[in-house]
This record gives structure tokens, sequence and C-alpha cells, in this order.
């Protein structure tokens, strides 16, 4: 995830913090004001919500068409470093600086089961697909499975890789990196490695599933991204190069392509199956932090770095830009499309 730097307040007045809808192709927004730093912004599943996780010790859900507050905050005891809805919309589960993560009833904001607790603080959380486990990881280098109702834990913990983790689209498996450029496939169920580690010449910064769980990609500091097999650890195709740091790898709805952001100024969609580019490079002035794919494939929305401060939408495929750069004062923390493609939501600082 991505932190928003504080403003320090010895040396500038207090200052609103924000999170935005953009409507695509027109300059139209809907505002959901905070009194905090905003670290991460997510859709619900049927576009409705926005839940935004804060600074401020809570994270809050929305309504995306008014901008008016759903329920009560989803507090914690320190920093909400991430939110994610269950696969229904019916929940909401949260990971913060105070070394935990629960489950929240999105309506209400009244908490679902037990705290998951870890050592220190957890970096993410999210659901499986059919929202019956949480998997959460930690700056104790741990990653973990968690029954979403309940809170209890599922298996062992999975030692040693806490940095970053993801589920398979059928919950069954989990992939976690490790601080040793490794990434790892487990069972879910008994924490047991799948198939042997996959390894980078360097940090690894992103993992994803494709949409049908058999393939894993995951973008390096080595300069590469890589497609492999989720259960043998055998890669697919050529490695996807560039000529700088790789920081996000995502695969298209349909799994058939992958676009990767990099510190090259460039962002770059590729087959899948094979590892050749299709279509010209993305380029921009500044390094690309982040790349996506929208729901239908058609479009690409890439963040850039390092003030993490313009957002871009461009065709899919013809490395043609759509519309203008949505440029901001400050540093925009996360970009996501809504469900149906029309929307973006953004979390920033911003002076008002």
């Amino acid at each position: 995830f991505a932190r928003a730097i504080r403003v320090d307040p010895a040396f500038a007045t207090p200052k609103p913090w924000i999170a935005s809808l953009l409507l695509q192709g027109r300059l139209s927004r809907m505002v959901f004001p905070h009194t905090a730093a905003v670290n991460a912004a997510a859709f619900s599943p049927d576009g409705k919500w926005v839940v935004t996780a804060c600074d401020d010790n809570a994270a809050h859900v929305w309504e995306a068409a008014t901008g008016l507050p759903v329920g009560l905050p989803l507090h914690h005891a320190d920093v909400v470093n991430a939110a994610a809805f269950s696969p229904d919309g019916k929940w909401v589960v949260t990971a913060s600086q105070d070394g935990t993560a629960q489950v929240w009833e999105a309506a209400t904001g009244k908490p679902v089961g037990a705290r998951m607790r870890h050592k220190f603080q957890v970096y993410l959380a999210l659901f499986s697909g059919d929202g019956r486990r949480v998997l959460t990881a930690s700056h104790d280098q741990t990653a973990r499975v968690w029954e979403a109702a309940t809170g209890e834990p599922v298996g062992p913990a999975l030692m040693d890789h806490g940095a970053l983790a993801a589920f398979s689209p059928d919950g069954k498996w989990v992939a976690t990196l490790s601080a040793a450029n490794a990434a790892t496939v487990w069972d879910a169920e008994t924490g047991q490695a799948v198939s042997p580690p996959v390894t980078h010449g360097g940090f690894i910064n992103d993992i994803e599933f494709s949409p049908d769980g058999k393939w894993v990609v995951t973008a390096s500091m080595d300069n590469t991204a890589r497609v492999w097999e989720a259960g043998t650890g055998e890669t697919v195709g050529r490695d996807l190069r560039h000529g700088d740091s790789v920081y996000s790898a995502a695969f298209s709805p349909d799994g058939k392509r992958v676009v990767t952001a990099s510190g090259d100024k460039t962002s770059q969609i590729w087959d899948a199956a094979t590892g050749d580019p299709v279509g010209p490079p993305m380029r921009q002035e500044q390094m690309v932090a982040t790349a996506v794919f929208s729901p239908d494939g058609k479009q690409v929305l890439t963040r850039s770095k390092p003030h993490y401060n313009e957002v871009r939408t461009w065709e899919a495929g013809t490395g043609i830009e759509l519309g203008l750069p949505v440029q901001e004062e400050d540093s925009i923390n996360s970009v996501e499309f809504s469900p149906d493609g029309r929307w973006i939501v953004t979390d920033r600082k911003s002076v008002v």
C-alpha cells in the first residue's frame, strides 16, 4: 500500500483530506471529506458505496452517488492502512497499524466476529472470492488466513511472508511475498506450499492471480514482471521486461493480457501466454506506479510517481491517451475503476 505524507502542524495550518470520485470523460467530481490522511479507497461490488481507510484511526463507508456517510465509522486504536468489501458487499474488512484486522457490517459499522491479531501492524486485509475467509499480511512478517464470520485463524501462519499477499479467485490458494525476493503459493486450508518459490533478482513489488487462478504475475525491482503457473512455479512465456523497476502488474478481466507499470516512464500491455508486447508503450513524463485494466478490459488507468499526483486513462492496446490527465496538488494514494467502469475513485491530501 502507499501512504500519504502528513503535513507537519509546526509548519502548516491544518488541512482537510479527501477522497474523490471522478466521472470518466467529464469534469465531474464527488468529494468525501476527511479530517486526516486517506490511505486507501475502494468501491463496493455494486458500485453504490465507497470505503476509505484513514489516518483518523477509522475506515468510513460512503454513498457513492451522494457523498453521505453510511453507518458508523469503523474504529481502530491506530491508523487504518487498508479496507475492502466482501464479494456480496455486506461486510468490510479493515487492516490497521494497531496490529489487528476486523470484519464489520458495512451498513451499520457493527463489528463481526473477533479481532484478527498480529504482533505488529497489518498492511492489508482482503476477502476470499466466496467471502468466507480473510487474508492478512503484517509487518510481523507473517500472512494468515482467518474465518471471516468469527475471526478464528485457519491453518498455521505463513512465516517470513508478510510483505504482500493475494487469494486465488476460488479462495483455495494464497500467494505471498517474502523479503528474500521470492513468491510462494500456499494451500489456504493447510498452509502447505503448493509449488516451489519463484524468485526475482530484486524486491517483488506486486503479485496477482489470473482470473481463472491458473497463473500468477509478479512485478519486481529487477526490471521485469513474470507470469508463472500457480501450481508448479514454472514460467509462462518470456519475462515482461522494462528499462527500469516494475512497480505493478495486473491481468485483464479475461486473463489473456497483463499490464505493467514501470520506473522507465511507461506502462505496457503484454500477451500473458507469450510475453509479447500488445500495442505500443503508454509513455508519460513521470515514472508509473500503478496500471490497471477497466472492468471491460478496454481501458487502462495509470498513476504516476514519485509525486503520485497524476492519473491518466488510456485505450488498451493502442497506447492512445483518453482525455486529459487528472492532476492534483498532492499525493494520490490509490486509484480504482468503479465496477461499471464509469467512475474512478482516488484518495489524496487536498488544500481546499
